[in-house]
């Protein structure tokens, strides 16, 4: 199946909906129907071609034109507009036929006039990924499906409660493809390909957050400052044009390219994210050695804490990663919150005991649990001050 509109000598009426309004015959823009009088024509119109297959009720046509007028002979200003329309469609070139067409009490449009919408297609695109088995298939037609929506339905026409009910319909299609697509393209560590889909997506739903998807990408590509620039643009647009901040995921990933790139925070929210836990875990901090020394450092500064804090020495006699981890997991069970620890080489983990009242009954109880795995894990402890 090909998901593209057909070659524009075709004697088909071409109808686009994301993004904006326009009809185009045989390759012609049909632009009678823009002007601002042309208002309830160009809604009537829309709604007839995009119900051409179910039709369009009496009733349906006039809480479209007139739900802010006085039922008074609606049905016979419904009639005029009919006749209007017809009038303007002939005037525009198309061919002379009987455009509208009542059948049994709904309008049609006629079936003599072919009809080719956007919407459509990318409907059809949807269901047809979903139904494909094979990934590589199944990927390229959700990136197929992605680029055929490049908007909101009907901008900027959609105050209409039908179209307004539509485009939600879209939205909420076109946020499936693109996140089963940048699933698949994440698992093949496609970032060239994801970079793009981040930009197409963001381009036709602004405001949704998709500029994850290209900073993600250009992060797992080195680009971290590109990355940076995304994120700035994004904060700039969100808070100008929305009142919004970006969202966490967008924050998260301008934190690691920041990381990446040596820099400290500029926001007072992501300095405050940078400096502080979210919620600090429980029990001790597991960390590199020059975290650990800074640690030390200041724990000589701090009084009365500095005069109470203990350093211990933990030694493998013999050391693998296996047998490192293992000690790791025991030390960090037993430590309190405000305790740290951290490897030293590959047969030493570096303990810091902050809490001088409790700092016996820890190195006892690391003792103990060392003891309990003495028949896996032989490790020696030993002081460093105190």
């Amino acid at each position: 199946m090909s998901f593209s509109l057909s070659n524009q000598d075709s004697p088909i009426l071409q109808m686009r909906t994301f993004g904006s309004f326009s009809l185009s015959w045989k390759g012609k823009r049909i632009d009678a129907f823009f002007r601002k009088s042309n208002a309830q024509s160009i809604v009537l119109l829309q709604l007839l071609l995009h119900r051409r297959r179910e039709g369009v009720s009496r009733e349906q046509l006039i809480e479209a034109l007139f739900y802010d007028r006085e039922p008074t002979d609606l049905s016979h200003a419904l009639h005029v507009r009919i006749y209007n329309l017809k009038s303007k469609l002939r005037k525009v070139g198309l061919p002379p036929c009987n455009y509208i067409e009542n059948r049994e009490g709904a309008f049609f449009w006629t079936e003599q006039i072919p009809v080719e919408e956007d919407a459509d297609i990318f409907e059809a695109a949807c269901r047809q990924a979903e139904a494909e088995t094979d990934a590589k298939t199944r990927l390229e037609l959700l990136l197929g499906a992605c680029r055929l929506y490049s908007g909101e339905f009907l901008y900027p026409h959609s105050d209409q409660l039908w179209a307004n009910h539509e485009g939600r319909r879209y939205e909420v299609m076109f946020d499936h493809c693109v996140k089963e697509a940048a699933g698949l393209l994440h698992r093949a560590r496609d970032w060239h390909r994801l970079m793009l889909l981040g930009g197409q997506a963001t381009q036709a739903q602004p405001f949704c957050g998709w500029e994850a998807l290209t900073m993600e990408a250009m992060i797992s590509l080195g680009r971290n400052e590109d990355a940076m620039e995304v994120f700035r643009q994004a904060e700039v647009r969100y808070r100008t044009e929305m009142g919004l901040s970006p969202d966490e995921e967008m924050v998260v990933l301008a934190e690691q390219a920041r990381a990446h790139l040596g820099l400290a925070p500029e926001d007072a929210d992501l300095i405050r994210r940078d400096l502080l836990e979210g919620a600090p875990a429980e029990g001790g901090l597991l960390c590199p050695y020059p975290v650990f020394k800074n640690m030390c450092r200041m724990a000589q500064r701090l009084s009365p804490w500095g005069e109470r804090f203990l350093l211990l020495r933990i030694s493998l006699p013999e050391g693998n990663e296996e047998s490192m981890a293992q000690l790791q997991r025991i030390v960090c069970s037993v430590l309190q919150e405000g305790d740290a620890a951290a490897p030293c080489g590959d047969r030493q983990l570096l303990v810091l005991l902050a809490d001088g009242a409790a700092r016996e009954n820890v190195v006892s109880r690391i003792q103990a649990e060392l003891a309990e795995k003495r028949n896996e894990l032989r490790a020696e402890v030993s002081f460093l001050n105190g």
